[in-house]
């Protein structure tokens, strides 16, 4: 009888012959391409090889490695009020994104998998650029939508929005991503309009071992990870990682030396130490250095009047953030957080007359209380938060400035029946530019049974103004003399300039929603939403002025930021995930928006109806993941995106729509043992599409085609 460990080991070696055939003979791969395609497969055989004498227990993990139904609807969720409860006694709208979502999602970075929630809506805008964006109003900068991670605010002072190309995480090493669809203002302040993404890295205790993980594919993709764990004196854990990623544009129709080459370069820290039933301490860190060619616009008053050029964007940047958490036995928790958050880059889509390319720094220290106290039937959650923002940009005139947001916010829960809880709050906070904000909300959940709930809530947010909106300044675009947009025999410049008087936009939501255990195979969870909004920014057209002055007479038509829109909001967001059986998961999500927007009858908004159109009407997502027994699955992706009918990619009113498209994304892993597995990986494969475009970022509507590629994760 053969030899059961030979045998896996000729298996192994057989695979991997076949593997470096296909993949290092593949047409257009660089030479740097195929010798890390070479040099991942041949580490893969080796590491196969040695961990081929387990695969007798290889069996063992061929079952999917996911919750049950069950498990997944009480998985607990701290985003919904900020200690950890259910995510069946939550009454918001509340998704959960697991590791092994992570993992099966064949996602090479966090707006990837993102796609996966109901009712986000993800675009892809250039080769590091992303609009992310729930229940409307996307945009590369998406001002309602707040972002954490560890507690740590990922949203920028300067643009009111997430700079996605400087989130780079080690996404082995995220413990969940929870995902709020709808206002979280009461708990986490202003700018959570319509949603919160708050994501939670692992403790240094669950990955105290050394991970390596090397990516290798099309379009030069080039992709090493290396992570190191352990553990020291009695109660302290640490991981330290360093990560390297380069890659070419993925889009069909980019220009050489234009949107490719993005390179980027980070390491971090994470350690945990203490007593964690009592007391418990977390320091950790991240330093990053990344580079991204681009197109540089620079505007003249002489011809050609706009040139444009290739460009380099460098932004680099480093955090660190120190955290204490203290348990009682009266069940009273406290924990201390102290954050230090710096970055600084440039940004080659906006220039002066002169060609200069614009600069931003910011520099931001964040201090946060939180107190969970139980009394009787109630629990209350109350805080204190000071946050200092020093920002420095160069199309700012007044240059660097200092801003300070004062915050305190009080939550209680308490059962008005058996079944029946009540959650009311408030968030107050006081910043430089709006002043004093009010945020309350009011929610309620009904527990029909152990496995079913109702729950309703309505909820104010707000949307404070950020430094764009009150003092930049800079060239939005020029309109060359005698064309088309401009039949005067001067160019006519357009600044946008800003406001001081600008003030916070408003929104108020009602929601309600049901989530049930249907059966022991399928989970169903609904929610619907409406929402009116008060004092939207507009961009207003002010009176031109014309400068005869030698030699290059010109007009000037200034563009300003004010409050003339409103809006009304609503739609439905579902999920459903059925177990066919112990190897076969099925996750489906729908949403349907409706976005109406209205203008006050003084406004003179260039970008006319643009909101409308900034987010699909209809998304559907399918996931099907299969195992099929010896470590081997499947996971198919299929996504189907509505057109986008009005895009304002530039303040000159010119709007351009992306059409619908359906993409589909298929992963097919090898995993030998639960620490070594092989990937293959095909994303949009359905042909090429457009997924969105920019205000800031110029350049034709890129085309994103298909790509591959093929990922090694080791574990030691």
């Amino acid at each position: 009888m053969p030899d059961p460990d030979a045998t896996g080991v000729h298996q192994v070696i057989a695979a991997e012959q076949t593997y470096l055939h296909y993949f290092a003979s593949r047409r257009g791969a660089s030479p740097l391409g195929r010798a890390m395609l070479v040099r991942l497969g041949l580490a893969t055989c080796l590491g196969l090889a040695t961990s081929a004498a387990g695969a007798s227990q290889s069996d063992n993990l061929d079952v999917l490695k996911t919750l049950s139904l069950e498990d997944l609807i009480n998985v607990e969720v701290t985003i919904a009020s900020k200690t950890p409860k259910k995510l069946s006694e939550v009454a918001a709208a509340v998704f959960v994104i697991t590791p092994e979502d992570i993992r099966r999602s064949g996602a090479t970075s966090l707006p990837q998998v993102l796609r996966m929630v109901p009712g986000m809506h993800v675009g892809r805008i250039d080769n590091r650029n992303w609009a992310v964006g729930i229940r409307g109003f996307n945009r590369r900068f998406s001002n309602k939508l707040l972002v954490q991670m560890d507690g740590r605010s990922l949203y920028t002072p300067q643009f009111s929005g997430v700079y996605w190309d400087a989130q780079d995480f080690v996404l082995a090493d995220i413990e969940k991503i929870e995902v709020i669809r709808g206002p979280g203002a009461t708990l986490w302040g202003a700018n959570a309009v319509n949603g919160i993404i708050n994501i939670i890295t692992r403790s240094a205790h669950d990955t105290a071992d050394s991970f390596v993980s090397a990516t290798a594919g099309e379009h030069n993709l080039e992709g090493v990870t290396l992570r190191h764990g352990g553990r020291f004196g009695t109660s302290g854990a640490y991981r330290a990682y360093i990560k390297r990623v380069n890659q070419d544009s993925p889009f069909e129709n980019h220009v050489d030396g234009v949107d490719s080459d993005y390179l980027r370069r980070q390491a971090g820290f994470r350690m945990d130490w203490g007593d964690h039933t009592r007391e418990s301490f977390t320091l950790q860190g991240d330093i990053y250095d990344n580079r991204i060619d681009q197109q540089a616009t620079s505007f003249s008053l002489s011809p050609p009047y706009i040139a444009t050029a290739p460009g380099t964007s460098p932004f680099d940047g480093a955090n660190l953030l120190w955290r204490w958490n203290s348990s009682l036995e009266s069940g009273r928790q406290n924990t201390l957080q102290v954050y230090f958050d710096r970055n600084q880059r440039t940004e080659v889509s906006f220039s002066d007359l002169d060609g200069d390319l614009a600069g931003t720094r910011e520099t931001i220290v964040d201090f946060d209380w939180q107190q969970s106290v139980p009394f009787e039937a109630h629990r209350l959650v109350w805080g204190l938060g000071y946050r200092r923002s020093k920002t420095s940009a160069g199309v700012a005139p007044s240059g660097e400035r200092s801003d300070h947001l004062f915050s305190a916010f009080v939550q209680d829960e308490f059962p008005l029946t058996d079944r029946l809880t009540a959650t009311v709050g408030t968030k107050l906070e006081h910043n430089q530019y709006s002043g004093f904000e009010v945020q309350p909300s009011i929610r309620a959940l009904w527990k029909l049974n152990e496995v079913s709930s109702l729950w309703g809530a309505v909820s104010r947010a707000v949307r404070t103004p950020a430094r764009l909106e009150h003092d930049v300044s800079f060239i939005a675009s020029l309109l060359p003399p005698s064309s088309e947009l401009n039949p005067l025999p001067f160019p006519v410049l357009l600044p946008f300039e800003g406001d001081s008087s600008y003030d916070s936009e408003e929104a108020l939501t009602a929601e309600f929603g049901f989530r049930t255990l249907m059966s022991e195979t399928i989970s169903l969870d609904v929610a619907a939403f409406a929402t009116e909004y008060d004092q939207l920014g507009s961009i207003e057209i002010q009176e031109p002025e014309l400068f005869l002055s030698p030699p290059d007479p010109y007009v000037v038509v200034p563009t300003v930021p004010d409050n003339r829109l409103s809006a009304f909001t609503y739609g439905i967001e579902t999920a459903v995930d059925w177990r066919p059986s112990d190897r076969w998961q099925i996750r489906a999500a729908y949403s349907w928006l409706s976005v109406d927007v209205e203008f006050n009858p003084d406004s003179a908004d260039v970008n006319q109806e643009a909101a409308e159109g900034q987010a699909p009407e209809h998304q559907l997502s399918i996931r099907s993941s299969v195992d099929f027994g010896r470590g081997v699955s499947l996971d198919l992706w299929l996504r189907y995106v509505d057109e986008l009918t009005n895009i304002t990619p530039n303040l000159v009113g010119e709007t351009t729509s992306i059409d619908s498209y359906t993409a589909m994304d298929v992963r097919l892993a090898w995993r030998r043992s639960s620490n070594l597995e092989l990937s293959l990986v095909g994303q949009d494969l359905l042909g090429a599409h457009s997924e969105f475009e920019s205000e800031f970022v110029g350049g034709p509507q890129l085309k994103l085609g298909a790509s591959y590629y093929a990922r090694l994760e080791w574990r030691f």
